[in-house]
């Protein structure tokens, strides 16, 4: 079952605060034996309800790294201005997600609060969380790889006190995984603004994996001598406009000048190029070619092309 919006409430144990950022909002706490995650709630009448809702984000964000399936689309209008000759023009972004339930469940019931953080002036008030990757993995329809967890590439993003992390500047360049960054200018709702920071920087990871593996897919039908040329490309096209799942948040950082938020999400390569064979074999299966060459069986013929295929994909290995 796939939902958008769900309701948790814990009641939790009284933290300790400090007026001082801590590190782990700039840049996620990475370990073998656990993944982690920021939550944030706005300031609620009772704290008990505060912290509740920061929870309830941690663990969907815990989910979202772990499989969410990102939508972007482009949506245009025109507004008829009055004048015979003028109209503007709008573009807008939808931005839709999905998000397994049962998953949810599963990390709700091993769900552990590492520590919090309410920041002075906005009152917004954060958590860190995490979930053993044991008890996430002990349920085989979740497949966590090592590379989910740890990438050196972030352990040296660094975060210094008053100052922007470093991947605000320079986006991290990592041999597992790809990286991208998001903002969002000052609203008069701070959580809405780091909402719409951490959307915008899905949402552009989305595009640039989108991007390589269309690049990479039209390489494939261009030279893969077991389809023709026409069926190949059609197979390219699918596969590379489905959603792509298993995105993180690992960065935020607020701009106490302005008040714009920027968000740090990546995508691990070893996922990615699991995904995309796997989507392309279930387009060639469930819409197999009218003719197939040499008389051939399509399986036989499919492992043929999935061979090809790997040779592109390992191309992002070594970008």
């Amino acid at each position: 079952m796939k939902v958008k919006v769900a309701t948790f409430l814990l009641f939790l144990s009284a933290f300790s605060y400090s007026q001082v950022q801590p590190s782990w909002l700039s840049v996620l706490p990475q370990s073998r034996d656990y993944i982690y995650a920021v939550g944030v709630s706005s300031p609620y009448f009772y704290p008990e309800t505060t912290k509740a809702k920061a929870i309830e984000d941690a663990i969907f964000e815990i989910a979202r790294t772990i499989e969410v399936g990102i939508s972007v689309k482009q949506i245009n209008w025109f507004e008829d201005t009055g004048s015979l000759f003028s109209g503007i023009s709008h573009f807008k972004e939808e931005y839709e997600e999905e998000i397994d339930t049962s998953l949810v469940n599963l990390i709700r019931e091993n769900f552990e609060l590492v520590s919090v953080w309410q920041e002075p002036k906005s009152k917004l008030f954060y958590v860190l969380g995490r979930v053993p990757v044991k008890a996430i993995s002990s349920d085989t329809s979740y497949s966590i790889p090592e590379e989910l967890i740890y990438d050196p590439a972030l352990a040296k993003a660094t975060s210094v006190r008053g100052k922007p992390p470093s991947w605000v500047f320079k986006v991290p360049v990592s041999d597992v995984a790809i990286y991208a960054v998001g903002g969002a200018d000052k609203h008069f709702d701070p959580a809405e603004t780091r909402k719409k920071a951490i959307q915008n920087a899905r949402a552009e990871l989305s595009r640039i994996v989108n991007l390589k593996i269309q690049n990479l897919l039209d390489n494939w039908s261009y030279g893969n001598k077991v389809f023709e040329l026409g069926y190949s490309m059609r197979v390219s096209r699918t596969v590379s406009q489905a959603k792509i799942r298993g995105s993180q948040i690992v960065g935020f950082w607020i701009d106490p000048k302005t008040g714009a938020n920027y968000a740090l999400a990546r995508m691990y390569k070893k996922s990615l190029i699991s995904q995309v064979k796997q989507l392309t074999a279930n387009v060639i299966r469930q819409n197999p070619p009218d003719e197939v060459k040499q008389g051939k069986p399509i399986e036989e013929l499919l492992n043929e092309a999935l061979q090809q295929l790997d040779r592109e994909l390992e191309k992002l290995n070594k970008k």
